[in-house]
C-alpha cells in the first residue's frame, strides 16, 4: 500500500513539474519571438532565431512527456475501474 502511495505521489510531482516547465517554455518561446520582432542587427536576428528554435524544441519535448504521462494515467485509471467492476460483479459465494 505504501509503495502505491509513493508511486502516486511521484506521478503527481512529475505532473506538476511538467506543467510548470510547459508554462516556462511557453514564456521563453514568446520572449524569443518578441525579441526577434524587435531587432535589426543581423547578428542579433541570428541569435533570436537560435533562441526561437531552442525554445520551440524544448516546448515540444515537454509537451510530449506531459501527453505521455496523461496517457499512462488514463490507462491506469481504466485498469483500476475494470478491476473494481470485476470485483463488484463477482459473486460472494461462487461455489454455493
Amino acid at each position: 500500500m505504501k509503495m502505491i502511495k509513493k508511486k502516486e505521489e511521484k506521478e503527481v510531482k512529475k505532473e506538476l513539474f511538467l506543467k510548470k516547465a510547459l508554462l516556462e517554455a511557453q514564456r521563453n518561446l514568446q520572449d524569443a519571438y518578441t525579441g526577434l520582432a524587435n531587432v535589426k542587427d543581423p547578428d542579433l536576428i541570428d541569435c533570436y532565431i537560435y533562441e526561437v528554435n531552442a525554445a520551440n524544441l524544448r516546448y515540444q519535448v515537454i509537451l510530449r512527456d506531459y501527453k505521455q504521462l496523461e496517457s499512462q494515467k488514463k490507462k491506469a485509471d481504466a485498469i483500476s475501474q475494470s478491476r473494481n467492476c470485476q470485483t463488484a460483479s463477482a459473486p460472494l459465494f461462487p461455489h454455493a
